[in-house]
């Protein structure tokens, strides 16, 4: 198993430059757990401070990941 990954910020615009990176990226956002990355990002897009849908996973079991899509 692969080790995680943590972005570390420091201020709200500094996880907005973020999370934008990553969308534009076509990084997949989880969707599950305490405050999932899909939940934030739409929080800080109702803000108005993102736009856009992101791709987002979630898994179904052990190594069976689903990739969502936009719509």
């Amino acid at each position: 198993m692969e080790d995680p990954l943590a972005i570390v910020y420091t201020n709200r615009a500094e996880l907005v430059h973020i999370l934008a990176k990553l969308q534009a990226l076509g990084v997949p956002f989880v969707s599950a757990g305490p405050n999932p990355p899909s939940d934030v990002f739409e929080f800080l897009r109702a803000e108005g401070l993102l736009t856009g849908e992101v791709r987002r996973v979630l898994w179904r079991g052990p190594h069976e990941p689903t990739i969502i899509e936009p719509k």
